[in-house]
């Protein structure tokens, strides 16, 4: 039986503990007051940059791990502060070296070079066109939009119980031409493009 190189076992290892870190932030009860609200987009900026660890893209975009992982922040940035940190900071252990950088885009033109995108809740009414360049580009979509997975993206932010916790549309990665890793899968609750749960 062939076995796996213990090192790269041990970072992928450490990867799934420093995201599941990142669920429990939240876990110690409801969100309340402003503070709680800047704890939570903290929390939703530290999955979008480990999001990176969990995701193969097609070699056409570099993948299936980037040197630098584009994360592109389309519309009104909500993070305040929490991106910039992060990047400040660097974040241990991506893949390889990979590092992500940040850009604030207008669309998911190819041009951009996204390779996740965060659409804000200003982007509503152009949220179909967005989803339509995110196939083109083999980009990751990520929001917090109502309804978002339902309508084509492939990662959609939830608050369950004052926690964030995310639903993926497997449907919309394949689309996407992107492969998400089963360590990823697994934290997520899966849906469809008709099967999203009841809020």
């Amino acid at each position: 039986m062939k076995r796996g190189n213990p090192t790269r076992m041990l970072r992928r290892r450490s990867w799934m503990l420093a995201l599941a870190a990142a669920v429990l932030m939240l876990a110690s009860g409801p969100a309340r007051g402003q503070g709680v609200v800047a704890t939570e987009y903290a929390v939703k900026a530290a999955f979008l940059y480990h999001f990176a660890k969990f995701i193969e893209w097609p070699e056409s975009v570099g993948g299936p791990s980037p040197a630098v992982v584009t994360l592109c922040v389309v519309g009104v940035d909500p993070f305040g502060d929490a991106l910039d940190e992060l990047t400040a900071r660097g974040v241990e252990g991506l893949a390889d070296g990979t590092r992500v950088e940040v850009r604030h885009v207008s669309d998911l033109a190819p041009r951009e070079g996204c390779h996740i995108a965060f659409i804000s809740n200003s982007e509503r009414s152009r949220l179909a066109r967005h989803l339509a360049q995110a196939v083109t580009g083999h980009v990751v979509t990520v929001s917090e939009l109502s309804g978002f997975a339902e309508a084509g993206g492939v990662i959609q932010f939830v608050l369950e119980d004052g926690k964030v916790r995310f639903w993926i549309n497997r449907g919309a990665a394949e689309r996407e031409g992107v492969r998400l890793s089963s360590r990823l899968l697994a934290l997520a609750r899966i849906v469809g493009d008709s099967e999203m749960p009841e809020r």
